[in-house]
């Protein structure tokens, strides 16, 4: 399929005392969702912030459609790219419409007011995910599971092109984490490209393409979920023995872990 691509070419980043990725090559094309999988502090929300241009690399590029994102303005990439992470804290208590509204910032700026286009696309992402009856509601009222929807809708309110997720199901119930996945993969066949950072390796297997595995800030597998999501990748990304079964009705991986030890 073609349309936009998100690439990374042998990035190594991190922060001022402490580098964290290093030496990743790694992509995402329009129409797939890609799921960056490992262990707690491998370094996942670190190549997300990456790739949304949040943290500049030390060594590497970060290209959009050929283009480096670091030759651009953050406007640019503001327009292309839009991240939502899963434990994004509510200070403010602005409602829930105003909250989706941000989204539209770098399409409108700070200043000039909303056009009918802008609160259509507002409207129609609250919507989508299930925010309406909440729209007056001041965001500091809402519960983790809401608020976690409402960084969602704010991002999909951007219009980007490529989204990303930071452990979008973390404080969601059953239901939403279905829901929420069965829409982004729904935004990927309509064009998108969707990543997303995932704790759950059974939701990762049923809902992704490819995946990406991270270990110590070090990509040590990708590629389709059958052929990532073994007995053996899952041991040495997370220490933990597990065993894996073929669902019969999705045909995806089920990851039983059973102990602690590679």
């Amino acid at each position: 399929m073609t349309g936009t691509r998100l690439e990374l070419q042998n990035v190594s980043a991190g922060y001022p005392s402490r580098p964290v990725l290093h030496d990743i090559s790694l992509s995402a094309s329009a129409g797939e969702c890609l799921a960056v999988i490992g262990a707690n502090g491998s370094g996942k929300s670190t190549l997300l912030n990456v790739m949304a241009r949040q943290i500049r690399p030390t060594t590497g590029t970060v290209t959009i459609n050929g283009e480096n994102a670091w030759h651009q303005s953050p406007r640019w990439a503001a327009r292309q790219i839009a991240i939502a992470h899963g434990d994004e804290p509510s200070e403010w208590p602005i409602s829930v419409e105003s909250a989706v509204a941000l989204g539209r910032t770098p399409h409108r700026g700070w200043i000039a007011p909303f056009t009918r286009g802008d609160l259509a696309v507002v409207a129609r992402t609250m919507e989508r995910c299930g925010l309406h009856s909440l729209r007056h509601r001041p965001t500091t009222e809402l519960s983790d599971g809401e608020q976690q929807r409402v960084s969602l809708a704010r991002a999909l309110a951007q219009e980007p092109r490529i989204l990303l997720l930071d452990e979008p199901t973390a404080n969601l119930d059953i239901r939403y984490q279905i829901e929420l996945l069965d829409l982004v993969r729904s935004l990927a066949k309509g064009g998108l490209a969707v990543v997303a950072a995932l704790h759950d390796l059974t939701l990762a297997a049923r809902w992704a393409d490819r995946v990406a595995v991270v270990r110590e800030g070090e990509l040590i597998d990708n590629g389709t979920v059958h052929d990532v999501l073994t007995s053996e990748t899952i041991s040495a990304a997370f220490g933990v023995r597990a065993r894996v079964f073929s669902d019969p009705s999705l045909c995806t991986p089920v990851i039983v872990p059973l102990e602690v030890g590679r």
